[in-house]
């Protein structure tokens, strides 16, 4: 499910991604694969949404976070950072602290990022409505498919403490409001 790498080309407003995920899930391990390329208008970009998946039901404290974005066409689309795991890899968090995992940034349908986390994973999934004006919301979705194509260039390691989907999160927010999100050991 990791596969593709994706990959972005800007024209004016517009950006042309290759290589989104839109997965029909069965179960949790059973799929129907799916990249698409498709058009996102920056001009049309609407909301965004902070999604925290916490990694236990028992105990609130990490979870995987992602973005998705909302465009007033009607598209959704969501950006997730993730331990690149090749066929037979289990991630875990001492592991994601080796460099063993690449660095990926998952684009997919909201279907496949969050539906398969809802449904097949049985996992809690939450989402915070982002408060911010489409200009920023449009600089960090941009920002991010700029990262998609560096590290499709450059290729990073993964790791649980340094470089994990958080951190990632917060480098965009900072990168474009510097010291909005300040550093913390509870990031």
């Amino acid at each position: 499910d990791q596969s593709v790498l994706p990959f972005a080309e800007f024209e004016g407003a517009i950006a042309q991604v290759h290589g989104v995920r839109n997965f029909r899930w069965r179960s949790a391990t059973d799929f129907a694969a799916a990249w698409e390329d498709r058009s996102y208008d920056l001009d049309r970009i609407a909301t965004a949404w902070y999604v925290l998946v916490p990694f236990s039901r028992r105990w609130r404290g990490p979870a995987h976070a992602f973005v998705t974005f909302g465009f007033d066409d009607g598209q959704y689309v969501a950006i997730s950072v993730e331990a690149r795991r090749e066929a037979g890899e289990d991630y875990g968090v001492l592991k994601g602290m080796l460099p063993r995992f690449e660095l990926l940034y998952v684009i997919g349908d909201e279907r496949d990022l969050i539906g398969r986390r809802a449904v097949y994973d049985g996992s809690d999934v939450f989402l915070y409505p982002i408060r911010a004006d489409r200009e920023a919301i449009r600089a960090v979705f941009r920002a991010m498919l700029e990262r998609v194509n560096h590290i499709r260039e450059q290729p990073e390691f993964y790791n649980s403490f340094t470089n994990n989907c958080t951190l990632n999160l917060v480098r965009h927010v900072n990168q474009l409001t510097p010291g909005r999100i300040p550093s913390s050991w509870r990031i």
